[in-house]
């Protein structure tokens, strides 16, 4: 599984003309998906999101898709809610990880997206 850092190294070294003196894109915009169903998985998916919000790449916005559960929701809101780099949408049903990962990078206005399984950490 790749890591957001996985992701910045593959266009350190993919992006040949583009680099800076360092060898990577720092002004890149990366937009990272997760999604999430359950409000059992509160743990580990707080765990996904705060694992991406502590990347040192910037900018970065985070896209969080909950399927088709309005008290996960409520409760993401209620916790990253007030972050200008989190966006949160609410499918109105439960449509898959497919769904929500698709509606997540068509949300996603970053150049690069990317996305990390709710029980993963970057």
């Amino acid at each position: 599984m790749a890591t957001l850092r996985g992701v910045r190294a593959s266009l350190c070294t993919e992006a040949v003309g583009l680099k800076n003196r360092r060898g990577c894109l720092p002004d890149m915009r990366v937009s990272v998906v997760i999604c999430g169903y359950t409000m059992d998985r509160l743990g580990v998916f707080t765990a996904a999101i705060d694992s991406v919000l502590a990347q040192t790449h910037h900018p970065l916005e985070v896209v969080i898709v909950i399927e088709g559960n309005p008290t996960l929701y409520d409760e993401i809101v209620r916790l990253y809610g007030d972050d200008p780099t989190v966006r949160i949408d609410l499918n109105d049903e439960n449509r898959g990880i497919s769904y929500s990962r698709t509606r997540g990078a068509e949300l996603a206005t970053g150049e690069v997206v990317a996305s990390i399984d709710d029980d993963a950490v970057a």
